[in-house]
């Protein structure tokens, strides 16, 4: 049986308003603000490093339709009679850092 899993949380989107729009003078003409300053970007990848991760994140995606299909063939097994057979799941990316620091906590995984 599988082990109980926490409720996950919904994820917070934090919306960036734009700021105060000032006047001009007694005119009350707006000054437009067309440009924002971006967030700030420490550190970026350059474009081969971004394709091979792109490229080995891809075949660890996550697998919504395999994944249904062998949940209804592990169900049609279950009522043939022939037990609770589990099928192996596919390997996935984990790059969340809760779920990263969970998985070296119970040593399922290493960070080299």
């Amino acid at each position: 049986m599988a082990a109980l899993r926490p409720p996950l949380k919904p994820k917070i989107i934090k919306k960036r308003t734009k700021k105060f729009i000032q006047h001009q003078s007694d005119r009350f003409v707006k000054i437009e603000q067309d440009w924002r300053k971006p967030r700030v970007i420490r550190s970026s990848l350059n474009q081969q490093m971004a394709t091979q991760l792109l490229k080995f994140a891809h075949k660890y995606r996550l697998q919504t339709k395999q994944k249904k299909l062998r949940l209804l063939a592990r169900a049609g097994k279950k009522v043939a009679g022939k037990g609770d057979v589990t099928i192996k799941r596919p390997p996935l990316l984990r790059a969340e850092v809760n779920t990263v620091t969970t998985l070296v906590e119970n040593k399922k995984a290493q960070l080299d």
